[in-house]
């Protein structure tokens, strides 16, 4: 009995603390209002904890979300000129919506064009299954319609 007595305030005591400092747990700093964004190679990471960030920092961003790994989904920018609907793909990535009504996912790298037919691809999926078209353009003579890379 006298155990019990002794017991239960230490372990409702214990149990406060550690409600009140986070719980224990790894140390890692794990919460929605925590990103630190940092920029390797060119390449844009989001790290969600500050672990993940001091990882990032030397070398190991694999516990971050890369910028190569996010679907493309903003709609790529277009104007016409003489009749020649031109599409300016950045390096960021875009969709061009097609007069046929196909959707191209497309972006830049080193001014060489890369084309996917379709959504929901990242960057890294158009990098390594895009079609290339080094000249940084492609003409669809068809419908009047260019793709091609912008520096805006």
């Amino acid at each position: 009995m006298n155990m019990k007595i002794i017991l239960l305030p230490l372990t409702i005591a214990l149990s406060a603390l550690l409600s009140a400092c986070g719980g224990g747990g790894s140390g890692d700093n794990v919460n929605s209002s925590y990103s630190k964004t940092i920029v390797k190679a060119g390449i844009t990471y989001e790290c969600k904890s500050e672990n993940a960030a001091k990882l990032c920092e030397n070398g190991n961003c694999s516990s971050c979300e890369s910028s190569q790994d996010k679907v493309i989904t903003a709609a790529c920018s277009s104007s016409v000129d003489a009749g020649q609907t031109i599409y300016a793909v950045t390096n960021a990535g875009c969709v061009a919506a097609m007069k046929s009504g196909s959707k191209n996912s497309v972006y830049c790298a080193a001014g060489t064009l890369k084309v996917l037919a379709g959504l929901g691809y990242t960057l890294n999926q158009l990098s390594i299954n895009g079609t290339a078209h080094p000249s940084g353009e492609f003409n669809s003579a068809i419908t009047s319609e260019t793709l091609r890379c912008s520096s805006s």
